[in-house]
């Protein structure tokens, strides 16, 4: 996955990483590790209240999260609150990715939808849990499912090839 981010920054692509987790801890790293610069990720997002104390303003983090959740419908909602306009290329692994390849799918134009399948049991892990709705709908729209296990030459960089 990270050879396929450098591919697309390589290409010119501008890159969007749209996750479910906590965006300020994937801002902290996403410019080092992905190439990806921090205001290029779409995360969950917090609520934060701003203080003046001693004179100087800061951000203190409340127990709130902006509204929608970035998974299933909320990732497909984000991207057009954040991006203004469909992706043309999409990149999931699991159920809560769905809505976000259906609307790149659904876009006016060429697209590419890739499903990242974990079907290795040796290198990764194996499961289909929490992937089952994604994986018939990949089928039926004939979307490109990517195995573990076929399609990748190594899984993790530590990994001797």
């Amino acid at each position: 996955m990270v050879e396929l981010l450098y591919y697309l920054n390589s290409k010119e692509f501008e890159v969007f990483i749209v996750s479910g987790g906590m965006a300020g801890l994937m801002r902290a790293y996403s410019e080092q590790v992905y190439n990806v610069p921090c205001e290029n990720v779409i995360g969950t997002s917090a609520m934060f209240e701003y203080v003046v104390q001693d004179g100087r303003s800061s951000l203190i983090r409340i127990e709130k999260f902006i509204e929608p959740f970035n998974d299933y419908d909320g990732k497909a909602i984000n991207i057009q609150h954040h991006i203004g306009k469909r992706p043309i290329i999409a990149v999931g692994n699991s159920d809560g990715d769905m809505e976000m390849l259906e609307f790149t799918d659904d876009r006016e134009g060429p697209g590419l939808m890739l499903l990242v399948h974990h079907d290795d049991a040796e290198r990764e892990y194996q499961y289909d849990k929490g992937a089952e709705k994604v994986l018939k709908v990949a089928k039926d729209r004939n979307w490109t499912v990517i195995s573990m296990k076929s399609d990748f030459k190594t899984v993790f960089a530590f990994e001797q090839s």
